[in-house]
């Protein structure tokens, strides 16, 4: 970590910021405090965003956004490369940079922080926060539109309860069964469930649709919304931020649910939840009853898409979380 981050707060005047930010959604929105303290530290800041082609719907609707920069990953890393054309020719206030990339030790500025050696020890929240020394760690937050508002009000309207479910993830190691969340949709809101007149929102990526397929089949339709055949990044966050719970595995939805502030409970195994937990005071997580270490040393050996590995994660110990 740069030690000239100590003088960032001593800047005037318009600022001119780089932001090179993550591929992943879960952790673009892990180190989106940052964006936020920027905004509120400089009120004429005028910042660029480089990250994932993914994300880029979560730059829309941040305030003083000049220009987004999407980073395509391409062999032997030279989307670095082309990120470096892309802003070599300007002279940057301050460029954070959350890769630790060529770019921002070539690239002409006058401050720089970059995250260089994570501790393993600290939540990733925590761990971004470091990159520019503040403590607290900001939240992370999620900026949503006018017109994403709009349309969640339609689906969820005032009053509605709605619990969302997100099956999916990366990788398979720690996706929970859908045959579990499936048992656990219909003890929700069964007659004598915590939530008998509730709805359940499935949420996530249409190609997440047909390992999701065993909720559909058990759900009845009335008491259904589908958040996964047609529903875009941003309309989707829209209607979480108007849930009543959330329930999902280790991905960037769940860390999504945290940040709008919905009451978000994360299900973990072979990843740490000490790092990865949903940042928030309505956050709770679930671990499988195998420990993490163990888990997180079979999927070294065998592989994230080859099974598996939150089985032992147990239906009753999140049913007693969502009460």
């Amino acid at each position: 970590m740069e030690q000239e981050i100590n003088e960032i707060q001593y800047l005037e005047g318009p600022m001119k910021a780089l932001l090179i930010g993550n591929t992943r959604i879960g952790d673009f929105i892990l180190s989106s405090g940052l964006i936020a303290h920027l905004l509120d530290t400089y009120p004429d800041l005028r910042l660029t965003i480089a990250c994932g082609y993914i994300c880029e719907p979560l730059t829309r609707h941040i305030p003083r956004v000049e220009r987004v920069i999407p980073i395509y990953k391409k062999p032997l890393n030279k989307h670095w490369l082309d990120l470096w054309h892309e802003v070599r020719d300007t002279h940057w206030d301050m460029i954070i940079d959350l890769r630790n990339s060529f770019v921002s030790r070539f690239a002409r500025k006058k401050k720089v922080c970059r995250l260089i050696r994570p501790t393993g020890k600290l939540h990733k929240v925590e761990e971004y926060a470091r990159v520019m020394g503040l403590s607290p760690a900001p939240n992370p937050k999620v900026w949503i539109g006018d017109e994403h508002r709009a349309f969640a009000r339609e689906i969820i309207p005032d009053g509605m309860k709605v619990i969302g479910i997100g099956p999916g993830a990366s990788h398979l190691f720690k996706r929970w069964p859908a045959e579990n969340f499936a048992e656990l949709c219909e003890k929700l809101i069964a007659t004598n469930g915590p939530y008998p007149y509730a709805k359940i929102a499935i949420i996530g990526s249409s190609n997440e649709l047909r390992p999701a397929k065993a909720i559909f089949d058990r759900i009845p339709d009335n008491r259904l919304i589908d958040l996964m055949s047609n529903t875009d990044l941003m309309h989707a966050a829209a209607a979480i931020e108007r849930m009543t719970l959330y329930i999902g595995n280790d991905h960037g939805l769940t860390h999504m649910s945290a940040a709008l502030g919905t009451r978000t409970i994360g299900l973990f195994g072979p990843t740490s939840p000490a790092l990865y937990q949903p940042w928030g005071e309505k956050c709770s997580y679930v671990s499988s009853d195998r420990s993490q270490g163990e888990l997180a040393a079979i999927e070294k050996r065998i592989g994230r898409d080859t099974e598996c590995l939150m089985d032992e994660l147990r239906l009753h110990a999140v049913l007693t979380q969502a009460q």
